[in-house]
C-alpha cells in the first residue's frame, strides 16, 4: 500500500513539474480576469520558463522584451497587440500574432547557435532597421510564416553568418531595403512567398568569404525588386538561385500597396497558385477592387480624377500616369503636346507614340532605371534631367530647348545610354555634366547638331563611349568644360570614338583629355545633311552613309535613299507628284482630242 501511494506522490510531482503555465499580459492590467497579470511583456516572461506561454492581450507596449529558450510569446491579434521595440529570441521560441513596429530591429535572435525558433502570424512593418535579423551562427531549422514584412528601413530578413537551412512559408515581403539577405552557406527555402517592390535585390549574400547561399523557390511571386532578383556574385558574394517549381513573376496586384494594404485583387496572379491550392503570400481570400493595374495611358482626353489610366479612361498628365505607376511598370503617353516636368521618381518605362508625336514642352526629370522612349522634348530649360543613374533613352528627339539636351546632377548619369536619339538645336550645351560620372556614359547612333555649347560639357572623371554616330555644327568643344578635378589615379576626362563622324566640332586642346579613336572614324567630312530634312537625313553621298559598325546610317535615323526613296525632299517629292499628274492629265486630254 505505501508503495502504491509513493508511486502515486511521484507521478504527481511529475506531471506538476511538467505543467505548462500561460502567464497573461494586458496594458490595461485586466487580462480578461486571468491570472497571473502583468503589465508588461517583461513582466510576464519575467517567470516564465521553457515550455511556458506568455499571452498579450491587445494593447501598445514600448518595451524591448527577451524571449528566453523555450517559451511561447503569443499576442491576442496581429493587428491590436502592438510592440514598439526589438523582441531578442533564444531556442526553440515562438513568436505568434504580434504587430511590431518603430524598432532598431524587430526581432533578433542573438550569435550563438540559437535555432528551432518560430516566427509566424506577425506584422513586422516600418521598423528602422531589419524585420528579423540573427547573430552568427544562429537561425538554423528556422521558420518563418504567414507573416507581412513590409515597409521597413532594413531588410525583410538579415541573417549573420552560417545560419543553416531557413523556412520562409506563406509571407509577404515587400518595400524593404533587401528582401533576405544572409551572410554565408546557408540552405533558404521560399514556399508561396511573395517578395515585391523591395528597394534593392529580392536575395542578397552579405558575406564576406566564399560559401555558398542557396535559395530555393517554390511556388513564390517575385516580382518588381528594384536591383534585380539576386545580387550578382563576386569574389567575396556568391549565391545561386533555383527556381524549383511553379514559380511567378509578375504584377502581385496588391489593393492599395501604396497606403499598405497588402491584399490581393481577385485577379492577382497569386489567386489560389500557392502548392496547397490557397494564396501565395499571407492574406487568404481576396478582394474583388475593380482597380486598374497597367499599364498606364495619358492622352489630352483624359481626365486625373475621374481616369484610372486604362485605355478607354485615361489619365490627363504624364505626371499622373507615373505617380500611380509601381516599379517596372509603363506609362503610355498618346500623341499630343503636354506642358508639363514630369518626374520619373522609379524604374518606370516611359512610352511615347513617336518623335513627333508625343511631345513634352518641358523638362523630364529622371533617377535610378528610368526609361525613355518615343518621344519628342522641347520648350524652356533643359530637355532632359539625370538625378541617379542608369537611364535608357532611345528614338527622342531632345530639341530647341534653352538650356541644355541633357544635364545631370551632381554624381548622376552612371551607365546612361543614350541611342537613336536626336539631340539639336539646343541653346546650351548638348550634355551638361555635373561632376563625379564615375563610370562609362553610352551615346549609339545618335546625332547631335547644332547646339550653342559644347557637345559634352564636364567638370572632372568622365568616360564617354560615343558609337555610330554624328557630331557636326556645335558651337563649341567636342569635350570641355571646367576640368577642374581629377585626383591620382582616378577617371581620366575620356572619350572614346567608334565608327563616327565628326565634323566642326574641336576636342579641345586639353592635355588632360584622352581621345580615342577605335576604328572607322571619319573626322573634318560634311555630312551632308539632306538639304530641308527637319530630321537631318543623310544624302544619298554623304559619308555617314552605312558606315556604322552595324552596317547602317550613322546618326539616329536612317536616310530616305535606305529606305527605297530618294534624296528629294518631301515638299520637292510632293510637287514632283502633282507635275507628273499634270502630265499625265494633259496626255490623256490630248488623247481624247
Amino acid at each position: 500500500m505505501m508503495k502504491i501511494f509513493l508511486i502515486l506522490v511521484a507521478l504527481f510531482a511529475i506531471s506538476f513539474a511538467c505543467a505548462q503555465t500561460t502567464y497573461y499580459v494586458d496594458d490595461d492590467g485586466v487580462c480578461g480576469g486571468n491570472i497571473p497579470c502583468s503589465t508588461t511583456i517583461a513582466g510576464g516572461l519575467a517567470s516564465a520558463v521553457s515550455g511556458d506561454t506568455v499571452y498579450v492581450y491587445d494593447g501598445s507596449y514600448t518595451e524591448n522584451p527577451t524571449v528566453n529558450a523555450g517559451i511561447n510569446l503569443s499576442g491576442e491579434s496581429n493587428t491590436g497587440t502592438v510592440v514598439s521595440g526589438t523582441i531578442t529570441i533564444y531556442a526553440n521560441t515562438v513568436v505568434n500574432n504580434l504587430k511590431i513596429t518603430g524598432s532598431g530591429k524587430g526581432i533578433n535572435v542573438p550569435a550563438g547557435n540559437y535555432d528551432n525558433q518560430v516566427i509566424s502570424n506577425n506584422l513586422l512593418v516600418q521598423n528602422i532597421g531589419n524585420a528579423i535579423e540573427t547573430g552568427s551562427d544562429s537561425g538554423t531549422n528556422m521558420r518563418v510564416s504567414n507573416n507581412l514584412i513590409s515597409d521597413n528601413a532594413g531588410s525583410g530578413f538579415r541573417a549573420s553568418f552560417d545560419p543553416g537551412t531557413i523556412y520562409f512559408e506563406h509571407n509577404t515581403i515587400v518595400n524593404n531595403s533587401d528582401g533576405v539577405v544572409i551572410g554565408r552557406r546557408s540552405n533558404f527555402w521560399l514556399t508561396d512567398n511573395i517578395i515585391a517592390f523591395n528597394r534593392n535585390y529580392a536575395f542578397a549574400n552579405s558575406g564576406g568569404h566564399n560559401q555558398v547561399c542557396n535559395f530555393y523557390n517554390n511556388h513564390s511571386l517575385i516580382y518588381a525588386n528594384r536591383e534585380g532578383l539576386l545580387r550578382p556574385n563576386s569574389s567575396t558574394r556568391y549565391s545561386v538561385f533555383y527556381d524549383v517549381e511553379g514559380g511567378v513573376y509578375s504584377q502581385p496586384r496588391f489593393v492599395d500597396s501604396y497606403n499598405g494594404d497588402y491584399r490581393i485583387d481577385c485577379g492577382s496572379p497569386a489567386a489560389s497558385a500557392a502548392t496547397d491550392g490557397t494564396n501565395i503570400g499571407v492574406y487568404q481570400g481576396c478582394v474583388n477592387t475593380g482597380n486598374y493595374y497597367g499599364p498606364f495611358y495619358v492622352a489630352k482626353t483624359g481626365d486625373d480624377s475621374t481616369g484610372d489610366g486604362s485605355p478607354s479612361t485615361p489619365y490627363l498628365t504624364i505626371q499622373r500616369g507615373i505617380d500611380q505607376a509601381l516599379y517596372f511598370d509603363e506609362v503610355i503617353v498618346k500623341p499630343g503636346t503636354y506642358t508639363e516636368n514630369p518626374v520619373v521618381d522609379q524604374t518606370v518605362a516611359l512610352t511615347g507614340a513617336g518623335n513627333s508625336d508625343s511631345i513634352v514642352s518641358g523638362t523630364i526629370t529622371m533617377s535610378h532605371d528610368t526609361n525613355l522612349t518615343g518621344f519628342k522634348v522641347t520648350g524652356n530649360g533643359q530637355g532632359l534631367y539625370f538625378t541617379g543613374d542608369r537611364q535608357f533613352v532611345e528614338d527622342c528627339r531632345i530639341e530647341s530647348n534653352t538650356g541644355a539636351g541633357i544635364a545631370t546632377a551632381s554624381d548622376a548619369g552612371t551607365h546612361a545610354v543614350i541611342s537613336r536619339t536626336l539631340i539639336a538645336n539646343n541653346g546650351g550645351h548638348a550634355v551638361d555634366f555635373s561632376f563625379d560620372v564615375s563610370d562609362d556614359i553610352y551615346f549609339t547612333h545618335v546625332t547631335i547638331v547644332g547646339n550653342s555649347g559644347n557637345v559634352f560639357d564636364i567638370i572632372r572623371r568622365i568616360s564617354i563611349k560615343l558609337t555610330d554616330s554624328i557630331v557636326a555644327n556645335n558651337g563649341g568643344y567636342l569635350i570641355g568644360g571646367s576640368l577642374d578635378y581629377r585626383p591620382p589615379g582616378a577617371l581620366p576626362f575620356e572619350i572614346i570614338v567608334n565608327n563616327s563622324l565628326i565634323y566642326e566640332d574641336p576636342i579641345k586642346a586639353d592635355s588632360r583629355i584622352e581621345y580615342i579613336e577605335v576604328e572607322g572614324v571619319i573626322n573634318d567630312s560634311d555630312p551632308l545633311f539632306l538639304v530641308g530634312s527637319v530630321d537631318y537625313e543623310l544624302q544619298a553621298s554623304s559619308p555617314a552613309q552605312q558606315a556604322a559598325s552595324d552596317g547602317t546610317d550613322m546618326g539616329w535615323i536612317e536616310s530616305l535613299s535606305d529606305q527605297g526613296g530618294d534624296d528629294i525632299p518631301e515638299m520637292s517629292q510632293t510637287i514632283v507628284l502633282i507635275i507628273a499628274l499634270v502630265v499625265i492629265m494633259s496626255m490623256a486630254f490630248m488623247k481624247k482630242r
